[in-house]
């Protein structure tokens, strides 16, 4: 065997082979800057059946964007359904008529099961000129001029749960949106897939305590109509396969994540946001170092000086705590208090929590460089 390697097109490449992948390159790249064609704004399209965190989901995106200096705001069609619902309860009464949609709602706007059956064709037809409604409202806000700098995103949140209703919304950006203002948005469609049964029933509790749309109602009749609701959406949901588009499908609330087409710095942001959050609750608490030997010292000098002085701060005579600054006595003292501050606190918060808690926490840590003690695990387990 020659020790001469033949590297003349494996290792380096060669020109003919260069062209190929250049030209490759150039129509990954070219469908790529078709998604991506404007990067200071944005629509986010929720799809998903009712109870999937869909809301909660848009709350947290419309926080996250905001908190990266971009205007976000939140599109609810829910919101614009009971408006437009309540008002049309009203033109039925004082046209002493009655109808489908009438039978269905309440005197708020709020709808029930029925309300979203595919057989309630004027139900049906109404959920879908508000949909277009909310649409044109997004439409105007995004197409608004805005500032060198400025970015922004708008957040459709609706169901949008069959193929039909997610081409309607691409077909109305590429043409009515497109004709008024003379260009295209950037889309990525999110959907929340949720089969986790014990997540879908806390969702469900969660939705049937707050939504205006169960107003009026018990839990157990309130849960039983939404229960109903959802099995008349799941009758007509089609879950996303169209790999042309942009979209993130988020499973059980962020224990899985499939990203497809996401390109340009806005749209990838969503991905790691989406992947940090949850839906548990704990407390935080936010704590400042204790008192450094450097602060004590410095505060003795300020003692020392004339009365005239006395109003001197710390912080106005610019002290800075160095990396190695070691506790003095009073910060070693306030780590203490704030060590059996947080095991209180800890052990208060666990019980609440219940068993399933105590296996998924290792090595609390207490404030500023003490731990807490090692054995409140082993005491907290045996109670």
């Amino acid at each position: 065997m020659s020790d001469k390697v033949n590297d003349s097109g494996y290792y380096k490449g060669s020109q003919d082979t260069a062209q190929v992948l250049s030209e490759v390159t150039r129509k990954t790249l070219a469908k790529r800057k078709k998604l991506t064609d404007k990067s200071d704004r944005l629509l986010i399209v929720m799809v998903g059946l009712p109870g999937r965190g869909k809301s909660f989901i848009s709350r947290k995106l419309q926080s996250y964007f905001r908190w990266r200096g971009a205007e976000c705001e939140v599109f609810n069609v829910g919101k614009y359904r009971r408006e437009f619902t309540a008002q049309h309860r009203k033109e039925l009464r004082r046209q002493s008529s009655n109808d489908k949609i009438f039978s269905s709602s309440s005197e708020t706007g709020g709808a029930s099961a029925g309300f979203f059956d595919p057989s309630n064709d004027e139900a049906k037809k109404l959920r879908e000129n508000v949909a277009m409604f909310a649409l044109n409202k997004l439409f105007g806000w995004m197409g608004e001029k805005l500032e060198e700098g400025e970015e922004r995103v708008a957040i459709f949140d609706a169901t949008n749960s069959t193929k039909a209703r997610r081409a309607s919304i691409l077909n109305e950006i590429s043409t009515k949106y497109y004709k008024k203002y003379g260009e295209n948005l950037g889309v990525v469609f999110l959907e929340s897939i949720c089969d986790d049964q014990e997540l879908l029933d806390d969702n469900f509790r969660q939705k049937v305590k707050y939504s205006p749309d169960f107003a009026g109602m018990t839990e157990e009749e309130a849960m039983r109509d939404l229960k109903e609701r959802v099995q008349n959406y799941e009758a007509a949901y089609e879950r996303i396969e169209d790999d042309s588009i942009s979209y993130i499908q988020i499973f059980n609330l962020s224990s899985k994540l499939l990203a497809n087409q996401i390109y340009g710095r806005m749209s990838k942001s969503i991905v790691p946001a989406l992947m940090m959050w949850h839906v548990g609750n704990r407390p935080i608490f936010l704590c400042r170092a204790g008192m450094t030997l450097s602060e004590e010292k410095l505060k003795e000098e300020l003692r020392s000086l004339p009365r005239i002085h006395s109003n001197v701060s710390i912080t106005s005579m610019g002290s800075k705590r160095n990396r190695g600054d070691r506790l003095g006595s009073k910060g070693l003292l306030f780590r203490k208090k704030l060590s059996l501050f947080m095991e209180k606190e800890v052990e208060k918060f666990i019980m609440e929590s219940g068993e399933g808690m105590l296996d998924s926490i290792r090595n609390f840590n207490a404030g500023t460089s003490q731990r807490i003690d090692p054995n409140l695990m082993a005491y907290l387990r045996d109670k």
